[in-house]
């Protein structure tokens, strides 16, 4: 189960780009706002229930804005501009290294994994959620579309918040997802013994990096907004190992 440390900010505020994207549900409380514009800096419930496929996103936000979920390099590296970014969760799903990366950390001949979300009743998956302006929401999703081609669905869901864990503080919050379906997502791994997904991501590198280097940097991220993800820390702990045996034989 995913955990939010109780001494962790909600809102980043480590960006100089900004002037002002699992599983115990917060308890604390905040009166802090959300935190204002910024560009390229680190910066909800299941399909079946309130959360639903389609629609505009943004629900709670004004129309004209769009609000999108970051859960892997969106939470460090969004890449486009942003009006604010909110600390937050989404209920029902949790975070999991599943999805084949062949264009970012990996190749065709040897695939990274980088992470997806999979539905799990009573599950929640931490990250952060970026508000796009009307003027550069365009610009944004044309963006995204580009970067997340290899995520074959876009899904609405609702964002919590440790100040607002049981009413939505963002309603239909966009979330990019890679799905298992494998006519439509032919990049799709799935789930592999810890041994084999370690050696995978120690071994991958793409045009945007080494495999482990998107592990390292997602761990750190979620540090920094007080969270701690098993599997993503039980990924980096075997990728180290790894290492170090390599090293020391």
């Amino acid at each position: 189960m995913t955990s939010k440390l109780p001494s962790a900010s909600r809102f980043l505020r480590d960006s100089p780009a900004c002037s002002g994207s699992c599983c115990n549900s917060p308890t604390h409380q905040s009166s802090e706002p959300v935190e204002a514009r910024g560009s390229d800096s680190p910066a909800c419930v299941g399909p079946d229930s309130t959360g639903r496929r389609g629609g505009t996103g943004g629900g709670t936000a004004a129309m004209s804005s769009v609000w999108v979920f970051g859960y892997g390099s969106l939470i460090w590296n969004p890449g486009f501009p942003y009006d604010a970014r909110l600390v937050g969760f989404v209920r029902d799903y949790r975070r999991v290294f599943y999805q084949g990366s062949t264009d970012h950390r990996g190749t065709p001949q040897f695939p990274g994994r980088t992470v997806t979300l999979e539905h799990q009743p009573g599950a929640t998956c931490w990250g952060i959620a970026y508000k796009i302006r009307e003027e550069d929401k365009q610009k944004a999703l044309e963006y995204l579309e580009v970067r997340e081609k290899q995520y074959d669905e876009k899904i609405y869901l609702h964002l919590y918040t440790d100040s607002s864990p049981k009413v939505p503080a963002v309603e239909n919050v966009m979330v990019y997802l890679a799905t298992t379906h494998k006519e439509s997502n032919k990049n799709y791994l799935g789930p592999a013994p810890l041994e084999e997904m370690v050696r995978q991501i120690y071994l991958a590198e793409g045009p945007s990096g080494p495999n482990k280097e998107y592990l390292f940097k997602l761990e750190d991220a979620l540090n920094k907004i007080g969270v701690v993800d098993p599997h993503v820390q039980e990924l980096a702990n075997g990728v180290r190992e790894y290492s170090d045996a390599k090293l020391t034989k």
